[in-house]
């Protein structure tokens, strides 16, 4: 049984277009909650991501055990560390770098190499010798820090001499300028 009203239209069709409507704004409202805990999940890793790259690289390029060791005259007894210097023969581990389980890292090494040999080890399955995954990943932390070169034999020192002849740019300089990139991404 149909009901009318005095213009005759039909109660129940008025009835089906405001069911449709009603299911229509609730899809509606759940397509924009869905959208929004992307976004916020995305928001976090690009947060966690930042974070961990970030602090890998300031571990890079700020921890005594990477950082050249600056000596006294003599050349023999250490009184500093030199931050962004970084030595010849150290291996790169995900501890030394401050990266946690779940994440992977490659650590790149770009310099002039008629200034002289430098060896850069990337520490294996321990280290940052990871593969990036293939394809258009957007959720990888690339950053590019600058950095100095001692190109003397591995655990050697600069003395304070040495350091500001090559900052006068005197000839024989033993450190290099080049450039350390460093990628972090989940697994």
């Amino acid at each position: 049984m149909f009901l009318t009203n005095s213009k005759g239209q039909i109660f129940s069709l008025d009835l089906i277009i405001g069911f449709a409507l009603t299911l229509l704004a609730v899809g509606l409202l759940f397509k924009h909650a869905e959208i929004m805990n992307y976004i916020q999940k995305d928001d976090t890793l690009q947060a966690e991501l930042y974070r961990v790259g970030l602090a890998a690289s300031n571990n890079l390029v700020g921890n005594p055990a990477y950082d050249c060791n600056l000596a006294d005259a003599s050349g023999l007894q250490g009184i500093d560390y030199l931050p962004n210097c970084i030595r010849p023969g150290l291996t790169l581990s995900k501890e030394m770098l401050g990266i946690p389980e779940g994440f992977n890292c490659r650590v790149t090494l770009d310099y002039d190499r008629s200034a002289g040999a430098f060896d850069f080890r990337e520490g294996g399955a321990a280290g940052c010798g990871d593969s990036p995954p293939a394809g258009n990943v957007q959720n990888i932390f690339s950053i590019d820090r600058k950095v100095a070169l001692l190109l003397k034999p591995p655990q050697s020192s600069i003395s304070k001499q040495e350091l500001e002849d090559c900052m006068n740019q005197a000839p024989g300089c033993l450190l290099a300028e080049g450039s350390v990139n460093l990628k972090v991404w989940k697994q």
